[in-house]
């Protein structure tokens, strides 16, 4: 009987959450920079088709509220329009949904891991320390503390590139 390599075995994933806390600044990001490199729709509330990606708070604070403006400035200086973007927060039913649920922070992966299902925990990761342990950190840094919104982007973007690689992930 033949074996199966890592690759095999992988789960083809068709459905990604990214995951902050006020899903006005971060997730929203990423949602845009993965729909950006796979040159999917720029649908607000996630993308039909052969894949669908979404962003989420853990928080409820901001529901319906834009990405914010400082935000959108950075992502406009790397061509990414967020103006769409209108945030919203993370629904029982996601854990169900998405292949992938990616955090960007340890405290946003611990909201989610005490919101999810045991059996949907696998799907759980962490933007920069499972997909880009290069960059030196294992978080994304809320810009909505701390500014440097333009470093939060390229810091996303390198995320965004591994989680790509590493998954396999095609339009």
């Amino acid at each position: 009987m033949q074996g199966f390599s890592a690759e095999d075995l992988r789960i083809m994933v068709r459905s990604v959450l990214f995951v902050c806390l006020g899903n006005v600044n971060r997730s929203p990001t990423a949602e845009y920079i993965f729909r950006a490199k796979l040159n999917l729709p720029k649908a607000p509330g996630g993308s039909q088709g052969p894949l669908y990606v979404a962003s989420a708070a853990t928080g409820g604070h901001t529901e319906g509220d834009p990405a914010m403006r400082e935000m959108i400035a950075a992502a406009r200086k790397r061509g990414i329009d967020l103006t769409p973007h209108r945030a919203r927060q993370v629904r029982k039913s996601d854990f169900e949904t998405f292949d992938l649920i990616v955090a960007m922070d340890r405290s946003n992966l611990r909201n989610l891991s005490s919101m999810c299902p045991p059996q949907q925990k696998h799907k759980l990761k962490l933007l920069i320390r499972d997909y880009a342990p290069q960059c030196g950190t294992e978080e994304v840094p809320d810009p909505y503390y701390e500014g440097g919104h333009l470093g939060v982007f390229d810091l996303i973007e390198k995320g965004i590139e591994g989680l790509i690689e590493k998954e396999g992930i095609s339009a």
